[in-house]
């Protein structure tokens, strides 16, 4: 599998989010490396890792809509079933012990 790269053309325009995308992309790159050095542990903390920084950058995220009143609703609901399939792998890791790495590869 090919690690995900961060071009300028997915930027924002936003430095603080762009920042932000950029550590989600170093994450989800990090998956892929326990996906080739399979360890329960280390997918473990990655998708723990993604929870706290996804919560984290979409409250960021949901501050620039409400204050530039780009609100969205359904990017709101994005965020929240973006969130959910994540906690989802968690759950699954936990609770079958298995390398889900692919899978929120594909995610």
């Amino acid at each position: 599998m090919t690690k995900l790269e961060w071009t300028p053309e997915l930027g924002v325009g936003i430095v603080e989010i762009d920042e932000q995308h950029k550590r989600l992309f170093e994450l989800i790159n990090l998956s892929l490396e326990c996906f080739y050095s399979p360890s329960f542990v280390c997918i473990k903390d990655v998708v723990n890792q993604l929870i706290d920084y996804t919560t984290y950058h979409f409250t960021t995220e949901d501050s620039y809509m409400d204050h530039t009143r780009e609100a969205s609703i359904i990017h709101r609901c994005e965020h929240e079933v973006c969130l959910e399939r994540i906690r989802e792998f968690s759950r699954r890791a936990t609770i079958e012990e298995v390398d889900i790495s692919l899978h929120l590869y594909k995610f």
